[in-house]
């Protein structure tokens, strides 16, 4: 049997597509409306829903009007052109308007032949595009009229309609051109930079005047701005200690150990021994948490069991006493017994099987376990009496210990 695979298609790329038996393609891109429909039937292509107008039953009017036609589609358009339309909303086209094959009315009048016009020349510098739309051609400074002033001052530039100021070798010159300075001159090892006065020179702690000390004392240095003490511990006088015990060291000043003890080195302990359950990972007392999940497994039927497990840390998997049973529905016969078997690899002979039912005070007749012999399963079957009322359906449950 064909499998049914419809597309989409544009009407370009249907001839360049594989013919394949059960292919149904729309072609979804003609803006006449008529879009075919084509189905590959075998090794063939056929075009569907195509038929004669002439050929229809029941249609909605008998003749065609003057003007009108329906194609192999059923679609029923016009072809009049526009000089032959009756009951048109305006009899002639005036000068400048064109109607077009979709019956658009559309403009052709270039701008000299408009009248009515806004205003009737166009300013020096501007235009007036194909699409009717006023611009402003480019102009350079020098054309522009009407400017705020007529030239740039020294060390000033017009950038991207911007007035900026350039400076640099070719801009203002500090010392003499500049006015209004918040200072004549530059100190000694100052510098103007983009209009921001900088230092160029570092200075030496020698060169430093005004220095809160004259001399650094031993074991200090000055790094970058800071200063600094370069003594290591053997020299320091006034220590707190004068040395270190075993398992200390002195890193940067600050007095550390660098010795891992294990708990049993470890005196005065809060505790000498470690219960059941917990651990002890450096100097942090943790306990072996235990997660305790309750599952459901199996799907309870005439030949399978439903059972509820504990599952203890994600791996062990322990079945409840009690929690496995099989079920099965029949409908109760009203002439005869109704017997529901039930057949487990989980059911043995020593198995204690407990019976029930979902309709009140229908008592069993007899129940028997059978081994089935070389299957490793045995089957319980229960009989129930006849039932007064027919089409009854009761759900007989055992649960199996």
């Amino acid at each position: 049997m064909p499998n049914f695979n419809p597309i989409r298609i544009n009407l370009e790329d249907l001839n360049n597509t594989p013919i394949l038996d059960g292919q149904l393609l729309f072609v979804t891109n003609q803006d006449n409306g008529k879009n075919p429909i084509y189905l590959d039937i075998g090794s063939s292509r056929k075009q569907v829903g195509v038929y004669d107008w002439a050929t229809i039953t029941n249609k909605p009017f008998s003749t065609i009007g003057s003007g009108l036609q329906v194609d192999s589609s059923g679609t029923l358009y016009t072809s009049v052109a526009w000089s032959v339309v009756s009951n048109k909303p305006f009899s002639t086209i005036g000068s400048g308007l064109t109607v077009t094959q979709d019956d658009e009315l559309v403009t052709n009048v270039e701008w000299n032949n408009i009248t009515s016009k806004p205003f009737n020349t166009v300013g020096s510098g501007l235009t007036v595009t194909q699409d009717d739309e006023l611009v402003a051609d480019l102009q350079t400074w020098g054309q522009i009229t009407g400017k705020p002033f007529s030239s740039i001052g020294t060390g000033l530039d017009v950038i991207n309609d911007q007035l900026v100021a350039i400076g640099g070798g070719t801009g203002v010159e500090w010392g003499t051109e500049v006015v209004n300075k918040p200072f004549e001159t530059i100190g000694g090892g100052l510098k103007v930079v983009n209009g921001a006065l900088e230092t160029d020179i570092t200075l030496s702690w020698n060169s430093v005047t005004g220095k809160p000390f004259t001399s650094i004392g031993t074991g200090l240095t000055v790094v970058g701005d800071a200063l600094t003490t370069n003594f290591t511990w053997s020299t320091v006088s006034g220590k707190p200690f004068t040395t270190i015990g075993s398992g200390l060291i002195v890193e940067n000043s600050v007095l550390k150990t660098n010795v891992s003890f294990s708990w049993n080195d470890v005196t005065g302990k809060p505790f000498t021994t470690i219960g059941n359950g917990l651990t002890v990972s450096g100097t942090t007392l943790t306990s072996n948490i235990r997660t305790v999940t309750l599952t459901n497994s199996g799907t309870a039927s005439y030949n399978s069991t439903r059972k509820q497990n504990l599952t203890v840390n994600g791996s062990t998997n322990t079945e409840i006493l009690g929690t496995k049973y099989m079920e099965r529905t029949l409908t109760l016969d009203t002439a005869d017994p109704t017997t529901y078997t039930f057949t487990s690899s989980e059911i043995n002979a020593n198995s204690v099987i407990d019976i029930f039912n979902n309709i009140y005070n229908i008592v069993p007749n007899d129940v028997t376990v059978t081994e089935n012999t070389g299957q490793g399963t045995y089957t319980v079957s229960i009989e129930y009496p006849p039932y007064d009322t027919a089409g009854t359906s009761m759900l007989c449950r055992i649960y199996i210990r």
